[in-house]
């Protein structure tokens, strides 16, 4: 990237949301607040330098090392995106995109009690582009159900916004889980 001209101090943060032309997503904490999750670092750049090495930038996925567990919201996206990639390879329609999609995920928390449910559940939302992913229970992400990093998990319900989308569905209805036909 291009900074401006002279030295100074500047902050690089790469956030969980894209509208661009490879994926329309935002991946949020939190369903009343609609914010993404962002990792950054600050750096010093002197006068007259041309380049400038700022080492890694990592999103955790451990809550001994960010209590928000980044890793997880940027997994999601990571996995939303190479789905448009395969969708774009295997279509050979290069400049294929999806509608926009809202995922919503917390660490820790059991995103089916917005909507009064107690199971832990990862769910799709018809009509409303939105997706859930269980980030565990009652703030218990080391023994409780997550979904964040079961890739499969997060592309069934992508599935579910594709199909939303760009086709219909001829199922009876009803709850589905990984044991049931």
């Amino acid at each position: 990237m291009t900074l401006p001209a002279g030295a100074g101090t500047y902050t690089l943060s790469v956030i969980s949301r894209s509208d661009s032309n490879k994926v329309k997503v935002s991946v949020l904490e939190d369903y009343y607040a609609n914010a993404p999750y962002s990792i950054s670092t600050s750096f010093s750049v002197t006068a007259g330098a041309t380049t400038k090495a700022i080492g890694t930038l990592t999103a955790k996925a451990r809550k001994s090392e960010s209590a928000k567990m980044e890793g997880g919201a940027f997994n999601i996206y990571a996995q939303i995106y190479r789905a448009n990639e395969y969708l774009r390879a295997e279509t050979g329609n290069s400049s294929f995109v999806a509608p926009k999609v809202s995922v919503y995920w917390k660490a820790g928390f059991n995103p089916y009690t917005y909507f009064g449910g107690t199971n832990p559940l990862s769910f799709y939302r018809p009509g409303v582009s939105q997706l859930f992913i269980l980030g565990g229970s009652n703030g218990n992400v080391q023994t409780a159900d997550t979904d964040h990093f079961d890739n499969s998990v997060i592309l069934h319900e992508y599935g579910h916004f594709l199909e939303d989308h760009f086709a219909f569905s001829d199922s009876p209805g009803g709850s589905h889980t990984g044991t049931s036909i």
